[in-house]
């Protein structure tokens, strides 16, 4: 399963949950932070990827500060979802041009950057394709965000 928090997933992201889907992933769509982390929550143990926005609505589960008024809201939940299942796998979209955000990620070999601009469906299904296909070794998951 993968959950897909990304605020523009039924507009132009919807094409890349479509090709997903074609190719047999079930995806759970998140338009902002509250809905990422109750589905989450929800369905933790059958997630094997997580598609993220850097720029997400951070409803009520981070303030305006925290989340650097949406900016950074991506990052919030890589931290969270990651205290709850360290190897989760992770495809970070953005539009978001700021290098101290794409250094967070690098070196992470269960993550990948990439700007939305650079990314066909195709590219973010093979990117899925090889990043849940990584050995990990398996992870205790605690049920609570």
């Amino acid at each position: 399963m993968i959950l897909f928090a990304d605020d523009d997933y039924r507009t132009w992201m919807s094409n890349h949950i479509d090709e997903l889907e074609f190719r047999g992933y079930v995806v759970k769509p998140a338009g902002d932070a509250d809905e990422a982390i109750r589905l989450f929550q929800e369905h933790c143990a059958n997630i094997d990827l997580v598609v993220l926005d850097v720029m997400l609505p951070n409803g009520k589960s981070f303030t305006p500060g925290e989340a650097e008024l949406g900016q950074k809201t991506g990052v919030l939940l890589f931290q969270r979802f990651r205290q709850l299942k360290p190897n989760l796998a992770v495809v970070v979209l953005t539009n978001l041009r700021d290098e101290r955000v794409k250094g967070r990620f690098r070196g992470d070999r269960r993550c990948e950057f990439r700007y939305k601009w650079d990314c066909s469906s195709k590219q973010l299904a093979e990117i899925i394709e090889r990043l849940v296909s990584v050995d990990a070794p398996p992870a205790p998951t605690r049920s609570e965000v």
